[in-house]
């Protein structure tokens, strides 16, 4: 079995962070993008999961599958989960133990709100905005957050229609749907 194989071994978050009893507000899980997904957006953008001077970001990333994942697979500098739950990323921070990587430094995780990081020398950023509120504090606190020449990728309603050099969309499915869209704008 590959490495990115067993990363996706599970198919959802082990069932003791189904509920964060830390914080009795944390979703449930609805869905994570699939290793397909992941494999379809790295094959899409290879030259830019290809620059061994790249940093990505996911942000929400949950059990860090996609941040391991794409650590493992590309010679990026860094990859970079943000996750707000604490045990999710506890579970992040233990998996990505197992693994050995093709990028310059293995996968980080940061326990943070996404809308207070400073993402400056960010190359790629990937977040799933799929919950209408969510998506309007995405649109009103982050655009002056992503610095020029980034490539955001992102789900949900199209963002920030007036900014970004060039934007499009491509199929990248998730654990709950193998036709979910994402989109991608270049800033």
């Amino acid at each position: 079995m590959s490495q990115v194989d067993e990363i996706y071994k599970k198919k959802r978050w082990p069932k003791h962070i189904a509920k964060d009893k830390a914080a009795s507000d944390a979703p449930p899980l609805y869905g994570e993008i699939s290793q397909k997904g992941v494999d379809i957006v790295i094959g899409k953008f290879h030259e830019i999961f290809s620059d061994p001077t790249g940093v990505f970001y996911d942000l929400g990333s949950g059990t860090g599958k996609m941040v391991t994942h794409i650590s493992v697979s590309c010679p990026i500098s860094r990859a970079i989960g943000v996750e707000y739950y604490q045990d999710r990323l506890d579970v992040a921070v233990e998996q990505a133990k197992k693994y050995k990587y093709k990028s310059a430094f293995p996968p980080e995780f940061i326990k943070a709100n996404i809308f207070n990081m400073d993402y400056t020398g960010a190359t790629i950023i990937y977040i799933d905005c799929t919950h209408i509120g969510f998506q309007k504090e995405v649109e009103k606190r982050m655009a002056s957050k992503i610095p020029k020449g980034c490539l955001l990728i992102y789900r949900g309603r199209d963002l920030w229609p007036d900014l970004g050099e060039d934007r499009g969309e491509f199929v990248a499915p998730t654990t709950y749907d193998e036709e979910k869209t994402a989109k991608w704008t270049m800033f």
